[in-house]
């Protein structure tokens, strides 16, 4: 995706795509309505979200075949839940803008780096000093 191309507004009557269909999902979905936007939500198993969006899907997120069919069908794409696969946010985000990215995805699912890594632009805190430290005493003796 070109990057300028992606940071554009999503215009009334684009389509979002959600992956996850819970409660965020539902809010994602009825805030997009009221700007004006439909909703598209892949999830494996339906949820609260599946009652209000536009468009549904239920597929693996495992599913390459069906992951491509719901980025051809949506404009962008986020996600209600942080524990999405990786390689399914990277396969939708080579078709359609995903935000947040598949980096940011990763961090999210990896709680220490989350912890440890605020952002690329901010020095560490002195939080990070203090998980550092509780770090290092609950992995002290661990290694053989």
């Amino acid at each position: 995706m070109p990057d300028d191309a992606s940071r554009a507004a999503l215009p009334p009557g684009s389509t979002i795509g959600i992956l996850g269909s819970g409660q965020l999902g539902r809010m994602l979905a009825l805030a997009a309505a009221r700007l004006g936007l439909k909703t598209h939500i892949y999830c494996e198993e339906s949820g609260p979200a599946f009652d209000v969006a536009t468009h549904t899907t239920k597929g693996a997120f495992d599913d390459s075949a069906a992951l491509a069919e719901f980025a051809a069908a949506v404009d962008a794409v986020s996600y209600e839940f942080e524990n999405v696969p990786i390689a399914a946010a990277e396969l939708i985000s080579a078709r359609v803008p995903v935000r947040p990215g598949a980096k940011a995805l990763a961090v999210s699912q990896d709680r220490l780096t989350e912890k440890r890594r605020p952002s690329s632009r901010e020095p560490m805190g002195r939080t990070s000093g203090y998980i550092d430290s509780l770090y290092k005493q609950a992995t002290a003796g661990t290694a053989k």
